[in-house]
């Protein structure tokens, strides 16, 4: 119990503002700190409906919920600021009146322990957030219709993570947003009141984010949420979604998992990279490639790239479900990568598998007892579902016959890479040191066996929470022999590449998801300078997907397979890519640069597609198109009149906040007539029904500067629209 009851009449004449009213003073105690109150006034008669109000100390108004239904409670709940004296008005609507006490009341949110709620308000943007370390559950309360409540996360350890919304309030329809550096990336909305909400993201070791919760319906009697970690799955080979950042495979090894799971990164990253040592095979016979499908809907794509990153072959989608091959010769010994995605950008919480199968040739060099052989692992500590990397931890390492010797440190990612000369049947034993912490294993033994090229090994902290991390000091000098290696290597940064002379302008690579011909096209790759801090990009991954459509009269579009969609750059024509048997297409362009003419067009034998071609500039920020284009193969009869067309979505700040009082332009074709949407409400939200001719181009865009797109095309073909259309203010970094 918060605060002492009180009883009143609403028969009394207030000192100010000449109204029927009840004037409560009180002072917020300081046990109230990141604590919600409650306050309730038991209704004394049926006739009667409550309106009551928080005000601050010189009276201006706080909070004031909607006067209650007659003979209803009434409520109000608010975060108080310890210390702070507040009044809390009390009158009936229409200055109805009784001479039946009312009884006014108080009480904590928490069991009244004064602890209450996680949040600590003001939190309402990016620069105000609660931090929260995902342990324990987040707790907070939505204390009017437009609160939001920002919560900072910091991720420890690569993975995806699900977040979930429990314990609603009955009367709260509660939304859930994940926000990045520069703006939304993903968002989940309850359907109906109180219902809860799960939003699942990837993230990488040192990323931040920022989880949104706002109110789609509010009620004033209390609007309270449970954010918690629900799920954690480990995926330590993140990040590789850039080429740079690959994960190295040791074919030795064996298979390898991943998950098709990058949601957070959005189109520009959405594929999963591996860099690898082709194998010595009999005769110099292929290699095939497989990745286990994780999913039914998922359609498996796979790249081979040579150690420059140049493409070299394309492997064709796997149908839906099914598993994705990719055969290819290689140069034993020379280093390649392969880049996993999938078609459409679909996810899958189940790993997938990726393998290699061939059989393994004789050399000379396999014959020898000695070689170097990669000693790596990971060191860590399990903090709820979450393993923490650790870093500056100490390996060391004893070799039967040689004297124990300082093998490496962990890098921030809490792994460690070094290779040392290991002959056939030696005994090795790894351990790690910390000051004050203890691990398992104690040690890790192993004996080396003919053909091994690799060993991993794991540590994780035991005992005692490990509150501060010491690096080990350097070994007193001692006339211990120097140990007989090193090559020290760092599996985090890739190895640099060779210098290339500067051209002037990059040449765009273009990906298909088919293989278009047996040629493949190699291009320059430019590298950019390793520094401390992160360089704008001079040039930009493009992803271009779509449909190509045969419309009929009296039945549905079907899918054109085997037509040619063709992009141009500056009025140089890349690679045909094939669309699919269904007419979905995709093109995974690189090197596109801000202001380049692109260019994008069909064509099939049996076909003439409209609209001939579309033409745009790419943009910084904007890293994802989508257009369709359509064949007709009937003489169809179009509706009598315009037909009704559904045109809405939102607009975002830089933060990823929605942007209210804007209004968007709509063009048909090139005519000079505009007509305007809008404005934007509170939530950023737009829509208009808007009447469109038949076989038009579309053109929309934001009527402020600094949004991008700066404009959105589409083709409308015949068919009545519902077309969502998102824009944002761009901030540096693609956010689509």
């Amino acid at each position: 119990m918060g605060y002492q009851s009180g009883e009143g009449y609403f028969w009394e004449i207030a000192e100010f503002n000449d109204q029927r009213a009840d004037y409560y003073r009180f002072t917020a105690p300081v046990t109230t700190e990141g604590s919600a109150v409650t306050f309730q006034v038991s209704n004394p008669s049926p006739d009667i409906s409550i309106c009551m109000s928080l005000r601050d100390q010189r009276g201006s108004t706080v909070f004031t919920p909607p006067c209650f239904e007659k003979g209803a409670d009434a409520s109000l709940v608010y975060l108080l600021v310890p210390g702070q004296e507040y009044y809390i008005k009390l009158y009936g609507r229409d200055l109805t009146t009784s001479l039946q006490p009312y009884r006014l009341s108080a009480t904590y949110i928490g069991d009244g322990n004064g602890t209450g709620l996680s949040e600590v308000e003001p939190n309402d943007d990016k620069q105000n957030a609660n931090p929260w370390d995902m342990q324990e559950p987040f707790t907070g309360a939505l204390l009017k219709s437009s609160d939001k409540d920002y919560i900072q996360i910091d991720i420890p350890t690569p993975g995806i993570y699900t977040f979930s919304i429990t314990d609603v309030s009955p009367n709260l329809k509660v939304g859930l947003s994940l926000v990045g550096r520069t703006g939304l990336l993903h968002s989940v909305q309850a359907l109906t009141k109180g219902q809860g909400v799960s939003l699942t993201m990837d993230g990488s070791a040192g990323e931040q984010y920022w989880l949104k919760v706002h109110a789609l319906q509010w009620a004033s009697d209390g609007s309270f949420y449970r954010l918690a970690l629900t799920d954690f799955i480990p995926d330590l080979g993140e990040p590789n979604d850039k080429k740079a950042e690959a994960t190295y495979w040791e074919i030795d090894e064996g298979p390898i998992q991943g998950y098709f799971w990058e949601k957070t990164h959005w189109s520009m990253y959405q594929a999963d990279y591996f860099k690898f040592v082709a194998p010595l095979t009999e005769g110099g016979n292929p290699v095939t490639f497989q990745v286990a499908n994780p999913g039914s809907d998922i359609s498996v794509c796979m790249n081979l790239l040579d150690r420059t990153g140049g493409h070299l072959l394309s492997g064709e989608c796997s149908p839906e479900g099914e598993d994705a091959f990719l055969t290819s010769a290689l140069t034993a010994g020379m280093e390649y990568y392969l880049k996993l995605f999938t078609a459409d950008n679909k996810a899958s919480l189940q790993p997938y598998t990726l393998s290699i199968a061939y059989t393994p040739g004789e050399a000379d060099e396999l014959d020898e007892t000695s070689r170097l052989i990669r000693l790596h692992g990971f060191v860590h500590r399990q903090w709820g579902l979450l393993p923490l990397p650790i870093t500056n931890v100490s390996i060391y390492a004893h070799i039967s016959g040689q004297p124990a010797f300082l093998l490496g440190t962990t890098n921030w990612l809490g792994t460690y890479s070094s290779k040392v000369m290991l002959a056939d049947g030696q005994q090795v034993t790894l351990w790690v040191e910390l000051p004050g912490t203890n691990f398992s294993p104690e040690e890790d033994t192993f004996i080396v066996e003919a053909g091994l090229r690799h060993h991993r090994s794991v540590f994780s902290v035991i005992g005692g929470q490990l509150v501060e991390q010491t690096p080990t000091p350097p070994p007193e000098p001692t006339n211990t022999p120097e140990p007989p290696f090193e090559m020290p290597t760092d599996t985090v940064t890739p190895e640099p590449l060779e210098e290339q002379e500067p051209t002037d302008t990059p040449t765009a690579t273009l990906t298909s998801t088919a293989t278009i011909t047996p040629n493949p096209t190699f291009t320059a790759t430019l590298t950019p300078t390793p520094t401390d801090t992160p360089q704008p990009p001079t040039s930009q991954q493009t992803l271009i997907i779509g449909t190509v459509w045969r419309l009929f009269e009296a039945s549905g579009p079907v899918g054109v397979g085997m037509a040619e969609v063709i992009l141009s750059i500056n009025g140089v024509d890349q690679p045909t890519v094939l669309s699919r048997i269904d007419g979905l297409y995709l093109m995974d362009v690189e090197g596109i640069q801000p202001g380049d003419v692109l260019r994008l067009r069909a064509q099939a034998p049996q076909d003439d597609f409209e609209p001939l071609y579309y033409e745009w500039q790419a943009e910084e920020g904007v890293n994802r198109w989508e257009y369709d284009f359509y064949s007709y193969w009937d003489e169809i009869t179009p509706p009598s009149t315009h037909d009704q067309n559904r045109i809405w979505g939102t607009v975002w700040d830089q933060f990823g906040d929605d942007v209210s009082g804007l209004y968007l332009n709509l063009q048909m074709g090139t005519s000079n007539a505009i007509q305007r949407i809008g404005p934007t409400d509170e939530n950023g939200y737009f829509e208009a029904m808007v009447t469109l001719p038949d076989r038009v181009m579309v053109t929309v865009w934001v009527d402020a500067p600094g949004f991008v797109p700066s404009k959105l095309m589409f083709f409308h073909p015949y068919e009545p629209e519902d077309r969502e259309l998102i824009f944002w203010k761009f901030r540096g970094v693609n956010l689509q």
